[in-house]
């Protein structure tokens, strides 16, 4: 140790400066030892008022070099052999800086006052970069030292803190990514991740791992530089470290709802928060990582992330809200406000990013998010969340989601399936009887319900299994005559006998056959270009996949064949699909049953639309599904010439036309088979009808700057239900685009608030129940 180091440790320096520095030095750790913890990173109040006054006083930029004294000439010694005398200064020097660098963020004061500290925070930089990689390597090995020892927890805090400190000080000037964009730092940050513990049963149990996540999450800001190296950092690490750290990550969701549902800190006010904070912060940086690095999505499912986050917010909501029917002081006064509030926000902030946009498969992730019983958790949220000024935004966002998840993502069979297995009956009770929610219970309880009827009623049927992906134009012309080996097909797994392209993912066939005669006709004009969609979806994160689209086709011919109005319009809807009247809802609507059609109702026989015309349904709306027949003159206008890169669909589209206005082809249908329990009995006739082509069009919800236009092509044919003929809507050729939401509200609906709805079917309570155990056809 050098002898000016020595004299650091001892105190023993005549320099009258040095005495200066000392006292002032002194005085701030004398304060930060009374300070108390605060949660919010950006807090202004750990500065040392005396430390200040001098600097501004003195301007002696000499300090920094004072305080990291210890570590000139010095080599980072091996962990067993650190000398005790050289641990304990650098320690203080460790302490010392942390102090400088909170009294460099102070923000009180005159302007004249905080100019001068800004002064002198850029006055200090070069020193400290030039020290920032020994300092960092010293703590590297300071952390190793005291791993197993009794000072472990005390040595993680002091890092956590000055790198806190630092970040603070130097961040609204751009200078903190020079220090934290070096791959010395990042490694050192995400060590603490690993290593910060949690120490059960203590107020500040998680006040390190809080910490230090808060700092990675103000790295991996959006407006930061340093966010990429930080995120392509655990790419190029080895597999071992990257899945440590994400495993690390993970294993916090656990230790937050083990804190958080002690009852004692939930019965104070000044701890009952703390686990929704640092929840939030944790969800932030796992989004801020999937974002910057979406190769990493891979790692965080094998620890099973989503389902994790999931039971921790989960058992955390569920012990305040058991807390609050128990406690003298109930959970929805004003005392609670900031739990929810929070909580709410970190609900919100899983639902909207980490379990939808940074999923490659935004059913899948939606899907493992709500089995983890997350939707059940926000509507218990809701249920006990009283907003006031404050926290009214939280409470509307966390509301408004769940309500679009109830529109957009109740059309696959995996969510389906989900809020099946985590459905309460009881919550679901409370929330349609809450002043506010109506709205909210009427959408839910009637999309979840259609939901349940249309994966299991289509999937009892013979358009389950049969449902064509082909996109081969003539493939209605091949099953003209059912052959033993189509009927072999369809039931064997679906999965297993479509085909897609290799260059553009999006053309899906049945067959070589098919794809050959398909590559001929249109195919070759166009997978190119779709090949450039497909690359442009999976960067956005948007790309839906065939399982995806095979569910969507599946709601939309459940649509056309249960609709007990279909084509003719009927009571119109004043809520309508682009405006929402909460106070309309109970008055209209008190039980959505009023406004389903029950599933074993007799279906009526309807007219069939013209060929001229397009029967165009609409799910991305208030009501459900909502209908309007246009001409194929006003959908070619208004909205096919409008799709994203239109010109790709152009040529087949004109061919789907063109078999619809042409004489209809005579094929026969499938039959559809009996269900004696719950779906209505299908009689075959002795003669099969006529099959006539008609177009169609569904519209469903893509994401938020995107819908999904499917331009169909249906064989109507004639069965007979109880003596009664009805029409019969199969689906033969598709096409999936996208376009601007904007097409579909001008285009199709010309600015109209009103709407007539598609009276469609609901499941009972009964199918609820079966699905939850597992029904084979929600798969």
């Amino acid at each position: 140790m050098s002898p000016s180091a020595e004299h650091r440790l001892v105190r023993q320096n005549d320099d009258p400066r040095n005495r200066q520095r000392i006292k002032v030095l002194q005085q701030a750790k004398l304060q930060q030892g009374l300070a108390k913890f605060s949660w919010q990173l950006e807090s202004p109040d750990r500065s040392c008022e005396a430390l200040s006054s001098y600097l501004v006083r003195e301007k002696d930029i000499a300090i920094v070099d004072y305080v990291l004294e210890p570590l000139t000439g010095t080599t980072i010694p091996d962990v067993d052999v650190v000398d005790e005398k050289q641990v304990h200064a650098i320690i203080h020097a460790v302490t010392d800086l942390t102090n400088l660098m909170f009294t460099l963020d102070d923000r009180r004061g005159t302007p004249s006052r905080q100019d001068s500290i800004s002064a002198y925070r850029s006055a200090v930089f070069p020193t400290l970069c030039e020290k920032w990689p020994i300092l960092i390597s010293w703590l590297r090995a300071l952390m190793l030292h005291f791993w197993k020892s009794a000072d472990a927890s005390k040595m993680t805090g002091n890092c956590v803190e000055l790198l806190k400190a630092t970040l603070l000080a130097y961040r609204e000037s751009g200078r903190a990514e020079e220090l934290f964009s070096l791959p010395c730092t990042i490694d050192f940050v995400y060590l603490l991740v690993c290593r910060a513990e949690v120490y059960p049963g203590l107020d500040v149990a998680i006040h390190a791992v809080f910490t230090i996540l808060g700092v990675l999450a103000l790295c991996l800001e959006s407006d930061s530089a340093g966010r990429s190296s930080f995120a392509l950092r655990l790419s190029t690490v080895n597999e071992a470290t990257r899945y440590t750290v994400v495993g690390a990550l993970v294993r916090r969701a656990r230790e937050f709802a083990d804190h958080g549902c002690n009852r004692q800190h939930l019965r104070r006010r000044d701890l009952r928060s703390d686990a929704p904070k640092a929840f939030h912060v944790l969800i932030c940086c796992t989004d801020n990582l999937l974002e910057a690095n979406p190769s990493l999505f891979p790692v965080f499912m094998r620890h099973n992330f989503l389902i994790e986050y999931a039971e921790s917010l989960s058992r955390l909501v569920k012990s305040a809200a058991s807390l609050s029917d128990s406690s003298p002081l109930p959970a929805t006064t004003d005392d609670w406000q900031e739990f929810w509030s929070i909580t709410a926000q970190a609900i919100t902030s899983f639902l909207s990013y980490t379990a939808s946009k940074r999923c490659p498969s935004r059913s899948h992730g939606m899907a493992k998010a709500i089995e983890g019983g997350i939707l059940t958790s926000g509507l218990m949220c809701l249920l006990s969340f009283t907003p006031n000024s404050t926290s009214w935004s939280n409470y509307e966002s966390l509301k408004d989601r769940i309500r679009d998840i109830s529109s957009s993502d109740f059309q696959f069979s995996k969510v389906v399936k989900a809020v099946a297995q985590t459905y309460s009956t009881e919550v679901m009770d409370r929330v349609k009887k809450k002043k506010g929610l109506e709205e909210l219970y009427f959408r839910f309880y009637s999309a979840f319900h259609r939901g349940l009827a249309v994966f299991e009623v289509v999937g009892e049927s013979s358009s389950g299994p049969t449902i064509s992906l082909c996109d081969n134009h003539k493939h209605h012309d091949h099953i003209r005559e059912p052959t033993g080996q189509e009927v072999e097909l369809s039931e064997r797994d679906w999965r297993a006998s479509v085909k897609t392209c290799s260059r553009c993912h999006s053309a899906t066939y049945c067959s070589v056959d098919c794809q050959e005669e398909d590559w001929k006709m249109f195919h070759k004009h166009e997978c190119l270009s779709r090949s450039y969609s497909y690359q442009d979806q999976k960067v956005k994160n948007i790309w839906e996949q065939t399982s995806l689209k095979r569910d969507q086709l599946m709601y939309l011919e459940y649509a056309l064949n249960f609709s007990q109005n279909l084509g003719r319009g009927g009571k119109l809807d004043d809520s309508g699909p682009f405006r929402r009247d909460e106070e309309r809802v109970k008055e209209k609507y008190p039980d959505p049953s009023d406004y389903e059609v029950p599933l074993n109702s007799n279906l009526k026989v309807e007219e069939l639309v013209e060929a001229s015309k397009v029967m165009t349904l609409d799910l991305i709306n208030y009501a459900g599904v909502t209908q309007i027949v246009l001409s194929i003159d006003e959908c070619r206008s208004l909205v096919w010439t409008q799709l994203r890169d239109a010109q790709t669909y152009q040529r087949r589209i004109d061919a789907m036309v063109q078999s619809v206005i042409s004489p209809p082809i005579k094929a026969p249908l499938g039959d559809l088979p009996d269900d004696n329990t719950e779906s209505p009995h299908l009689e075959e006739t002795d003669e099969q009808g006529k099959g006539d082509l008609r177009l169609v069009q569904g519209i469903f919800f893509h994401d938020s700057g995107n819908a999904t236009v499917i331009v169909a092509t249906t064989r109507v044919g004639t069965i007979v239900i109880d003596g009664t003929e009805k029409h019969v809507y199969q689906i033969v050729n598709s096409v999936f685009a996208l376009c601007d939401p904007e097409v579909i509200r001008k285009g199709v609906w010309k600015d109209k608030i009103q709407a007539p709805p598609a009276l469609l079917p609901h499941a009972s309570e009964a199918w609820r129940l079966r699905a939850a155990k597992g029904l084979r056809k929600i798969n």
